[in-house]
């Protein structure tokens, strides 16, 4: 693997990376773009089969958080961390502080969260030693409920997009697996009057049902954009915002969705391809201001 390669292909500032032999701590953080802020994105715990691939994940993720904070309109750049070990691990706070340790020598270039294999408690320990951390216990709370209202707007848009008006009542909606997004998405849905049918299906199958999105001609929101409410809620603890605010900032994904699918009318191209065009012009927009952001600059 070519590390400078793959930063150069799509455009990555910086990739670090640290070691801690006392806890056997194997961290990553990369940053892919700070044109519009600090880089924001959550510390994956994960055991890699090899650093390869820990890399690799680590800028792939670090890119689609620059595309999801640019599309939702707040001022932040996208990175990533990753820890490579057993998640299940029990012994988790030197390792985390050893984390912290790393996140707080780039001086607020990078602000960690949540992710997979890592809970609020983890950033508790993070919290010890950087302030650069976010998902804490006690502040923004729980993400999900302005995630599912990000995403219940969004499927409102689609349906102003398609149909001429965003009613849902009478619809008919499958929800696939029922997690707390989930659950509070099912609470808006059912208030309209929408019939839900919750469903799970098997991982394998879900590229399948991806790559038919476009070719049946059923119009896609793209991921990144319809569940921006969990970036807009932890940019919300960041500033302190208070929780009506987060969920109307939210609510912006509706308008930002009718530009995406009539980009995509327009231009005659897949929405995701419109959703990364959108993010892309934003962050063009501002790239003259300044390159890197500097921790204090701003």
């Amino acid at each position: 693997m070519d590390i400078f390669d793959s930063m150069r292909s799509f455009g990555h500032e910086q990739l670090l990376l640290s070691h801690d032999p006392s806890c056997g701590y194997y961290g990553i953080i990369a940053i892919h773009d700070t044109t519009l802020g600090p880089a924001l994105g959550g510390t994956r715990f994960w055991q890699y089969k090899d650093t390869n691939e820990a890399i690799t994940d680590a800028l792939r993720l670090a890119r689609g958080m620059t595309y999801k904070s640019a599309v939702a309109g707040i001022n932040l750049g996208g990175g990533k961390a990753v820890i490579i070990g057993d998640n299940r691990r029990q012994d988790r706070e030197a390792l985390f502080r050893a984390h912290g340790r790393f996140v707080e020598t780039l001086n607020g270039r990078y602000i960690t969260a949540e992710d997979i294999g890592t809970t609020p408690a983890d950033m508790e320990y993070i919290k010890l030693e950087t302030d650069h951390v976010a998902g804490l216990l006690g502040l923004s709370g729980d993400p999900s409920p302005v995630t599912a209202y990000g995403v219940y707007v969004g499927m409102k848009a689609a349906a102003t997009a398609c149909w001429g008006g965003d009613s849902l009542a009478g619809k008919t909606v499958v929800v696939q697996g029922v997690g707390n997004v989930a659950y509070h998405l099912c609470r808006h849905l059912h208030g309209e009057g929408v019939r839900l049918i919750v469903t799970d299906i098997r991982p394998e199958k879900v590229q399948r049902v991806v790559d038919e999105l476009e070719r049946r001609g059923i119009l896609y929101a793209p991921d990144y954009v319809i569940n921006g409410g969990g970036v807009i809620n932890v940019y919300g603890e960041l500033h302190r915002w208070p929780a009506e605010r987060s969920l109307k900032k939210a609510g912006e994904i509706y308008e930002t969705l009718l530009r995406i699918f009539e980009i995509a009318r327009t231009d005659r191209i897949p929405t995701y391809r419109a959703a990364d065009r959108l993010a892309e012009q934003r962050i063009a927009a501002l790239a003259g201001l300044d390159r890197m952001w500097m921790g204090g600059r701003r």
